[in-house]
């Protein structure tokens, strides 16, 4: 193999065997075994930060049916998307890749069509492949629908956002409730809990610490994405309080539709059903002076991720090894269908020890690595970090799923080394680069475009 297609990249490490997240690309055409006979559905929720979560330590009751579920799951308490824009995160799972060598733009950008999916290989192992989807940077004009034998655009039968996770739903659980002489891949992805923040009335106020607020009060700007902190926290009025109180509550409205999913799976197919539940990013909060944002920065805030696996046959867990959202990939080809990744050590499936390694974390203005219990983080644009007040390189140890400051100054070697490290990686692999596949960014349906203007995206 030459090229992206045989590209995997090897780093040497004080003179150690060299471990990366990066693995080789898999040939679309390749044979495959048999139907398992092993279900497969995979949920992912837009900008859900894994610490709102009840069973992550978040200590309002936002998840309860999630947190029931993980109770008999596998639980990663360190899960990290490798990029926190849902285009190139989800190009991500869906190849196994790292954004480095499947070259998906953060956004308005497709799947290079080299590049097999989870999809196709499940499809051509004779699986039926669905997917209902709901967020237009997903649109089958960038290629996500390859392999799928239904494609469900949310959006364009239910353009109103407050109505879309209802006919998710009713999609999913017509789906479910049929009877097929054959498995299935099914992908469900719900938008919220992204802004703007619309989560039923009951839900408005969900946090009763914060009285006296409402949505109307709040200036429309202010619940856009990429909103400075600074502009917020100025104000004599407590709207940050607010906005989380709608965060929170939007995440208790899309775990009770979970809830109606899981039910299903539990009365029809509990035995012979792998069962993902992740994220394909997070969101800054007012962290870092950022709120209501995702790519911007690498901090944990937006990179760290819900991750919980039910596989049959495997006990309830907690992992606080690092994981990445790549490992979904070779988990469920090497553990459903029982092929391995062409490049063992590169990623891990989820379902075996997980080995030593660094993750490489890519955000618009800054990156991250994560390197056994430390994860580094530095900001690329010194004058962003100047007018965000904000220091240009972090340290946290991440040990215990939670982000205690380590001293930089006090492991400047170490830094250092991971930071030449990364950028020797990004110089064999520049990215982002438009054009990947040989073509200029799709143009997108109307619907699509719509969809994005709502989601803050477009003006």
């Amino acid at each position: 193999m030459t090229g992206r297609a045989g590209s995997l990249v090897a780093l040497a490490l004080g003179g150690a065997a060299v471990i990366t997240a990066i693995v080789i690309w898999r040939r679309p055409g390749d044979s495959h075994p048999r139907p398992s006979g092993l279900n497969v559905i995979l949920i992912t929720i837009d900008a859900l930060r894994a610490d709102h979560m009840g069973l992550y330590g978040y200590p309002h009751d936002t998840t309860p049916n999630i947190d029931r579920f993980a109770d008999d799951a596998i639980v990663f308490r360190n899960a990290f998307c490798t990029i926190p824009k849902t285009t190139g995160s989800v190009a991500t799972i869906m190849t196994g890749l790292h954004p480095f060598i499947h070259g998906v733009a953060p956004s308005n950008d497709h799947i290079p069509s080299d590049l097999g999916t989870l999809a196709q290989v499940f499809n051509r192992s004779g699986y039926r492949t669905t997917a209902v989807v709901d967020n237009a940077n997903l649109s089958r004009a960038y290629d996500f629908a390859r392999g799928f034998d239904t494609y469900t655009e949310v959006w364009r039968a239910a353009p109103v956002k407050s109505a879309s996770t209802a006919f998710i739903n009713r999609t999913v659980l017509q789906f479910l409730g049929q009877d097929r002489p054959k498995p299935f891949f099914l992908w469900v992805h719900y938008v919220e809990p992204h802004t703007p923040f619309v989560p039923p009335s009951n839900h408005i106020h969900y946090d009763p610490s914060v009285k006296g607020r409402d949505l109307r009060t709040v200036p429309a700007t202010w619940i856009r994405p990429q909103i400075y902190a600074r502009s917020i926290l100025d104000s004599a009025t407590p709207y940050e309080g607010y906005l989380i109180a709608l965060y929170d509550g939007t995440i208790r409205y899309v775990d009770e539709a979970v809830a109606e999913i899981l039910q299903v799976i539990e009365r029809r197919y509990r035995g012979n059903t792998v069962v993902i539940i992740s994220a394909d990013h997070g969101e800054d909060l007012g962290e870092h002076n950022l709120f209501i944002d995702h790519g911007m920065l690498s901090f944990t805030t937006s990179t760290r991720v819900p991750l919980i696996l039910r596989f049959p046959g495997q006990s309830a867990r907690v992992v606080t090894d690092p994981v990445s959202l790549m490992d979904i990939y070779p988990t469920l080809v090497g553990g459903v269908l029982g092929r391995q990744p062409q490049a063992p050590g590169s990623t891990a499936s989820l379902l075996s020890p997980i080995p030593a390694r660094r993750l490489y974390l890519y955000a618009s203005q800054s990156h991250a690595i994560v390197d056994g219990t430390r994860y580094y983080t530095l900001i690329d644009d010194q004058k962003l970090a100047e007018s965000l007040h904000l220091a240009s390189r972090y340290c946290f140890d991440i040990a215990d799923g939670t982000d205690r400051t380590v001293d930089v100054q006090a492991i400047l070697p170490q830094f250092d080394r991971a930071e030449a490290d990364y950028q020797e990686l990004h110089r064999q692999h520049p990215y982002p680069r438009r054009g990947s596949a040989g073509s200029e960014a799709p143009d997108l349906p109307a619907e699509d475009r719509e969809n994005l203007k709502t989601l803050g995206y477009l003006e």
